[in-house]
C-alpha cells in the first residue's frame, strides 16, 4: 500500500499506469515527483521518498524494482547469519532486507550524513530494532578518512568516494574509519554475510577484513564498478580460496565466473549486472542447493 499522504496524485497515476523499466535519469527527466513511503515489493517494508531526492527508492516507485536478484540472494543469505555488515549503505534498502530475519544482528555502514539520516528514518518508519547504523567508512585502517560527496543539498548523494591521502585536500569532509575486522573484535558471531558498495574502495575494505575471512569465511555481495579495484578483490579472494558468481538482475540468475569484474554495455557500465557473489568454494555445495535453487521461489518484487 502505498502512503496516502503523497501530495501529488499525478505521481501514482503515472506509477500505476507505467509498465516501462526506465533509466534513473529517464525517472529524473519524465516523471511526476512522488512524497511519502514507497513499498519494497512484497515485504511489508517501505522507504521514504521526498520528491526526488532518493535513486534507491525512485527506481523502486516506478520501475516497482530495485536489484532484485542480489536483493533475493541476500535475503536468502542472511535468513542463515547472525551478522550481516552492509558496507555504504546509503538510504538502507540491504539492511532493510537483512532485518527481515530479527535474530540477524545489522551493522550499516555509511559515511555521508544525510544519507544515514534518511537510513535512520526507514528504519524508525517501520519499526527495526535489529540495525545499528554507523556514521563511518570501511577501510584497512582505524582512524579518520577523507570523504568526498556530491555538492547538491536536495539529493541523497550516490557515488560518494574515499579519497587516498594525497587527495585529502579536496575532501569535503573528515569522517572515521573502520576496519570489518574491528567492528567484529568483541562478536561472537560465526556466520557472516558481507555487502560491499563502496566505489572503488572495496579493496581497501577487504585488506581490513583479512582476519575475519581467513578465520569466519563471510560471503559477499560485492559491487564492481572500478576496474582496478575488482582486479584487486579478485586476486585477495582467489588466495583465499573464494568463488565469483556473476548476478544478472533481470534474468533472475547467477553463473560462475572466474573473477571479479565491471560489466560493460556500449562502453558504459551495465546497470543490471553491477553486482557480484563471493563465497568460499568450500560453500559451493551449499549455496547450489540451498541458495541458488531457491532463487526464483523467494522474490521480493
Amino acid at each position: 500500500m502505498l502512503d496516502p499522504k503523497n501530495l501529488n496524485l499525478d505521481a501514482l497515476y503515472f506509477r500505476k499506469h507505467n509498465d516501462k523499466h526506465l533509466l534513473i535519469n529517464e525517472i529524473h527527466s519524465q516523471c511526476p515527483p512522488y512524497f511519502g513511503f514507497v513499498p519494497l515489493g512484497k515485504s511489508n517494508i517501505y522507504m521514504l521518498l521526498c520528491g526526488k531526492d532518493d535513486g534507491v527508492a525512485l527506481k523502486l516507485f516506478y520501475n516497482k524494482t530495485y536489484e532484485a536478484t542480489s536483493l533475493c540472494l541476500w535475503r536468502l543469505i542472511t535468513a542463515r547469519c547472525d551478522t550481516a555488515i552492509d558496507v555504504g549503505a546509503h538510504t538502507g534498502i540491504y539492511s532493510l532486507v537483512a532485518a527481515l530475519n530479527k535474530t540477524l544482528t545489522i551493522a550499516s555502514v555509511e559515511p555521508v550524513a544525510c544519507n544515514l539520516n534518511r537510513l535512520i528514518n526507514n528504519i524508525r518508519y517501520n519499526q527495526i530494532q535489529n540495525v545499528t547504523p554507523l556514521l563511518a567508512a570501511c577501510s584497512n585502517t582505524n582512524g579518520k578518512a577523507s570523504l568526498k560527496s556530491g555538492t547538491s543539498l536536495d539529493y541523497l548523494t550516490s557515488g560518494a568516494k574515499i579519497l587516498p591521502e594525497d587527495e585529502a585536500d579536496s575532501c569535503i569532509s573528515q569522517i572515521p574509519s573502520i576496519t570489518i575486522d574491528q567492528l567484529l573484535s568483541n562478536s561472537p558471531s560465526r556466520r557472516i554475510a558481507i555487502k560491499l558498495d563502496i566505489e572503488g574502495h572495496e579493496f581497501n575494505a577487504l585488506q581490513g577484513a583479512l582476519n575475519t575471512i581467513s578465520q569466519l569465511r563471510p560471503s559477499f555481495i560485492i559491487e564492481c564498478t572500478n576496474a582496478q579495484a575488482s582486479r584487486d578483490c579478485s586476486e585477495l579472494l582467489s588466495q583465499q580460496g573464494y568463488i565469483f558468481f556473476l548476478i544478472e538482475e533481470l534474468e533472475c540468475r547467477v553463473s560462475q565466473t572466474d573473477r571479479l569484474f565491471p560489466s560493460l554495455k556500449q562502453e558504459t557500465l551495465d546497470m543490471n549486472r553491477l553486482n557480484r557473489l563471493a563465497i568460499p568454494k568450500e560453500q559451493q555445495a551449499y549455496f547450489e542447493q540451498n541458495v541458488f535453487g531457491a532463487l526464483r521461489h523467494s522474490l521480493l518484487f
